[in-house]
């Protein structure tokens, strides 16, 4: 198994790797809190995007419920490019 701080080989039973010294349990949490961060800065866009759109004027509902899925859509995608750039640069 890659060891997701240096990526080097290491024994899938290891709890440190044997080439970085890095506790994998760490190493999941950088990759974790990347993912974390990355949720609540689209989840911030998103509600910030909603908040301008809907004080612009009247919309149907339809279009305010759409509206409203937005920083839900923006929280998983900006969750998903934080994992990804946190995997990629380990």
């Amino acid at each position: 198994m890659a060891c997701p701080d240096c990526g080097g080989e290491s024994p899938d039973g290891a709890a440190v790797c044997p080439n970085c010294a890095t506790l994998r349990r760490i190493a999941r949490l950088r990759v974790s809190s990347s993912a974390l961060k990355g949720g609540v800065g689209g989840l911030a866009l998103g509600l910030l995007l909603v908040t301008v759109l809907l004080a612009q004027g009247e919309h149907a509902v339809s279009v305010k419920a759409l509206l409203l899925a937005l920083p839900l859509v923006l929280a998983a995608l900006g969750a998903v490019i934080g994992w990804r750039r946190a995997s990629s640069s380990s």
